[in-house]
């Protein structure tokens, strides 16, 4: 049976990235894995009326991040943060949610099931005690914490005045690393990420690139590769699109070994080729 847990900060089980951030909580309340606290972990922030692009963006970088030991981080609202949380946990690892009222209760309401669903496969953490009710300002000042127990922070979509460039406001802040998701020049809701990206943030195009600059190396779907084959799809992998000269020159394959490779590669269902370009297929 899952239990309820209390850390203060001078606990030796209090998160040491949290320490480090302006103004932490003097105290957690936890309920489920506090394994989650120690993990590399990245935050997916985003709009509560989100696109399907949108959506599909946060479902399946979170999906991957999962799968490759990283644990993700949101705040339980509609939209973004739902897709993050779900992406998460149909992975292989977790997921925390931040909450802004205490961990009895639940905001939104139809996120009920979803809040179960992490309390019984994840972590819920806030700074408040349990029975405690949402209130508009703290909703804003949580994000501190989204951000700091994070290595890293994700914008999926969000308007110009949005939560989550508050949260990318905290993680400009606390020095950690802030990515975007570039997005439709006309659409309201990518507005936010866009002008992060012109101020700064690091464009994430390709999901792969979180993961190399977090120091993972991607996790090859469950399919057996000799050396040079996995050699190959690690370098299409890292850079998402590539041709035969690409990889001839990176691997140092002569031009027959390399257009063996990527038949093999391409009969296995690991990339597709179109046009002299070489991507993998999912």
């Amino acid at each position: 049976m899952k239990e309820y847990y209390e850390i203060n900060i001078l606990d030796s089980g209090y998160p040491a990235k949290l320490k480090e951030i302006y103004d932490p909580p003097r105290i957690l309340y936890c309920y489920g894995n506090l394994e989650l606290l120690n993990q590399v972990s990245v935050a997916i922030v985003g709009s509560r009326t989100c696109t399907s692009y949108g959506k599909e963006c946060a479902y399946l970088l979170s999906e991957k991040l999962s799968n490759n030991n990283v644990t993700v981080i949101s705040g339980l609202a509609k939209g973004i943060d739902s897709e993050s949380h779900v992406g998460a946990l149909n992975g292989q690892n977790s997921t925390i949610a931040v909450m802004a009222n205490g961990i009895d209760g639940c905001y939104p309401r139809e996120n009920l099931w979803l809040r179960n669903k992490i309390g019984n496969e994840g972590l819920l953490i806030s700074e408040h005690k349990s029975d405690y009710p949402p209130r508009r300002y703290d909703f804003p000042r949580r994000n501190r914490i989204i951000s700091g127990l994070s290595e890293a922070v994700v914008v999926v979509e969000a308007k110009e005045r949005s939560g989550s460039l508050i949260t990318a406001e905290y993680a400009l802040e606390q020095n950690k690393s802030l990515y975007a998701i570039p997005g439709d020049i006309f659409s309201p809701l990518c507005m936010g990420p866009n002008r992060l990206i012109r101020e700064g943030a690091i464009p994430l195009s390709n999901f792969n690139d979180i993961l190399y600059d977090l120091g993972i190396i991607p996790a090859i779907c469950n399919v057996d590769l000799g050396a040079d084959e996995s050699l190959v799809f690690q370098y299409i992998n890292r850079w998402g699109e590539v041709t035969k000269n690409d990889i001839a020159s990176c691997t140092k394959m002569s031009e027959k070994q390399v257009e063996g490779m990527v038949k093999i590669l391409e009969i296995k269902g690991l990339i597709k080729c179109s046009l002299g370009k070489i991507y993998v297929a999912n």
